[in-house]
């Protein structure tokens, strides 16, 4: 699977669209930052296994989504939706992180 993202980064590039951070919306932005606070607060791990839960749903979602756009050749959508799985691809690994803490 991260092969096929990593295909679809470089077909996007290679189409002038990059796959990086571009202008994001505020409103995802807001969320994001309010999740990795609740992750940094989470001390328990029922608690962090239900934020995990809600990460891979939305991962799975916004990847639905970009999959949808690019193969509809509307790669700008694509991008954006590229950029969010990032987004939560990072959240991943700050879950995991956590974890590690919480033991």
């Amino acid at each position: 699977q991260w092969y096929q993202r990593r295909v679809r980064g470089t077909l996007l590039k290679a189409k002038n669209h990059n796959p990086n951070i571009t202008v994001m919306d505020s409103e995802f932005l807001f969320d994001m930052m309010e999740f990795n606070d609740q992750i940094e607060m989470c001390d328990d791990a029922e608690t962090l296994t239900q934020l995990r839960i809600h990460n891979e749903e939305a991962l799975a979602e916004l990847y639905s989504q970009f999959e949808k756009y690019f193969k509809g050749r509307d790669l700008e959508t694509a991008a954006e939706r590229l950029a969010k799985v990032k987004f939560l691809m990072q959240t991943r690994e700050r879950l995991e992180l956590r974890a590690e803490v919480i033991g």
